[in-house]
């Protein structure tokens, strides 16, 4: 049996840290699912919409706020090493069409 000794969130052994996972995933989530049912009986208006409505357009950004603190706090240091993109077009590399 082999056993991995790579580190959470290593790329190679497909690890991902715990808290990656809950910050990105789980307190969305759990707002959602909370929050659905708690406002779903409120007569409430928030911006002309109703409060479950409102609940559900401000986690729409804030989910992505979520993922992007995950990556932030866990999972940029892995990125350092990527490598550069592709020059852009008329730059003078390669790829460059002979006049005719």
């Amino acid at each position: 049996m082999t056993h991995s000794t790579g580190t959470p969130g290593d790329p190679a052994t497909g690890r991902v840290r715990a808290g990656s996972l809950v910050l990105a995933l789980g307190i969305p989530a759990l707002a959602v699912l909370v929050g659905v049912p708690f406002l779903a009986g409120s007569t409430r208006l928030v911006l002309g919409f109703p409060a479950v409505f409102a609940w559900l357009f401000a986690w729409a950004p804030l989910s992505s706020l979520c993922m992007w603190l995950a990556w932030w706090h866990y999972d940029r240091h892995e990125f350092g090493d990527a490598p550069t993109p592709p020059p852009t077009e008329g730059s003078g590399t390669q790829g460059e069409v002979a006049d005719r």
